[in-house]
């Protein structure tokens, strides 16, 4: 049937929304825009190619001589890309305050503000 491409589609621009609310929120560093866009172009390029005839046409055919790799199509590219480059961001060391001293932190800094615990 059709419903797991409307599935599909529902679930593309669910995450596309989630995307740029996340984006403009300050969610995610603004340099994981472009892994995170390769990612979800790639997935809208093989909806895409889906869409008429219910499969993704592969079509670029790479190798040396008799020794082949598996064939794929852009969209796997950028997938490929976008998850490698989001993996090696998610390496990056944070920066973190340089003074970290209790007494440069203020209560209303922390967590619980000056809530009393219990």
């Amino acid at each position: 049937g059709a419903w797991p491409l409307i599935l599909t589609g529902f679930i593309i621009v669910g995450l596309i929304g989630w995307f740029i609310k996340a984006l403009y929120s300050g969610q995610f560093p603004t340099y994981a825009a472009w892994p995170i866009g390769l990612l979800l172009g790639g997935a809208i390029g093989n909806f895409v190619d889906r869409f008429p005839d219910g499969r993704v046409t592969d079509f670029l055919d790479v190798g040396i001589g008799p020794t082949r790799w598996p064939t794929f199509n852009l969209a796997d590219s950028f997938i490929l890309i976008g998850i490698t480059c989001l993996m090696l961001l998610s390496f990056q060391k944070k920066a973190e305050p340089t003074d970290t001293s209790a007494a440069a932190i203020s209560p209303s800094q922390t967590q619980f503000g000056n809530e009393k615990l219990p």
